[in-house]
């Protein structure tokens, strides 16, 4: 009884990102953040489109809502990939990977994470032999010495595979074909 229940939370989840943003990652913080309207119903179209943008202005927590989004995709898909873009290091590694680490630190399903420096591997994969298809991991969409260059942005095949694409004008074409 106690695992159906649970599977069907986690059904109920998968097709709520509001539900779990506010159920696991923010109803608990002591700092009083609440989920704003406008981000649920980002979050909202993330369960119902293949393919959703979101060009904003600075300061409504794109960073957030992607870093929700990151937790909330490796919770309720398993197994599922999440590769992390940008143009540029400094906004993947002190800025989005940054929230991760602030919200999924503190999230209630916190111990189902392992968080590394541009990294999330989800904890206690190895007897489904799936440590090396579940996880988030961030690169550098771009040539030359601060990237990886395209080879890094090819080769991620899961059964659930969300991308997220941040400072979009800095990423190369090649990531988005």
């Amino acid at each position: 009884e106690v695992r159906q229940k649970r599977m069907e939370r986690v059904a109920h989840y998968m097709n709520s990102p509001p539900d779990y943003v506010h159920d696991l990652i923010l109803s608990h913080r002591t700092d009083g953040q609440k989920l704003l309207p406008y981000q649920a119903d980002i979050l909202d179209a993330m369960a119902r489109y293949d393919r959703v943008g979101l060009s904003a202005a600075n300061g409504i927590g794109k960073d957030a809502i992607s870093a929700w989004l990151l937790e909330w995709f490796l919770a309720t898909n398993k197994p599922s990939q999440v590769p992390c873009t940008s143009g540029v290091t400094r906004q993947l590694k002190e800025i989005l990977f940054s929230r991760v680490h602030q919200y999924t630190g503190q999230s209630l399903n916190r111990r189902m994470f392992r968080l590394m420096d541009m990294a999330v591997r989800v904890k206690n994969t190895e007897k489904d032999n799936w440590e090396k298809i579940w996880f988030a991991y961030g690169f550098t969409a771009k040539e030359g010495e601060d990237g990886q260059g395209e080879s890094k942005a090819e080769g991620f095949h899961a059964e659930n595979l969300l991308y997220i694409i941040t400072e979009a004008r800095a990423v190369q074409n090649y990531v988005w074909d």
